[in-house]
């Protein structure tokens, strides 16, 4: 087992971000339909949400998108992307988009890639950060519960029709 303490983060590179950006407006659009959008309506959620939020790439500014990477070898294990979310009147710190690479998924890495996000947070002067996860990702809210994110709007729908 790796060593979490060598678990850094780094601003991504040009090509980084470019193949990032790519497969991670192809993902949203993914969860998008398994929430039951249609595949057309699920990409362009994805395009709409992406130009909202990233409007400069990674030049927007108060977004962080970082290379999640073991600093003794300098492997990628993931990204993770953080910035200012509109909440009422204010803006709080919210994850975007938060993914590890296939292999080290189940390894303690997504929890402490988690505490990597809220330091950087914390460095940056914030005392509290948002998030969403989908509500079939198991996994992830189970992670989040037990770091103690607490859920503030659950939205719940049910088939009718088999």
């Amino acid at each position: 087992m790796l060593a979490m303490s060598s678990l850094k983060l780094r601003a991504m590179t040009d090509v980084e971000f470019d193949a990032w950006n790519l497969h991670s407006r192809l993902n949203y659009a993914a969860e998008k339909e398994k929430e039951g959008l249609s595949a057309e309506d699920a990409r362009n959620e994805s395009e709409k949400s992406f130009a909202r939020y990233l409007p400069n790439g990674k030049n927007t500014p108060d977004h962080y998108i970082y290379a999640v990477y073991l600093d003794d070898q300098e492997k990628v294990v993931g990204h993770l992307w953080w910035g200012m979310q509109n909440h009422g009147s204010k803006k709080i710190p919210w994850i975007f988009d938060i993914e590890l690479n296939p292999i080290y998924r189940g390894k303690g890495f997504g929890r402490a890639t988690m505490e990597l996000a809220q330091g950087d947070v914390r460095a940056k002067g914030f005392d509290q950060l948002g998030l969403h996860v989908f509500g079939h990702n198991k996994v992830a809210r189970s992670l989040y519960e037990s770091m103690g994110f607490e859920a503030k709007n659950i939205v719940m729908n049910k088939k009718l029709i088999d």
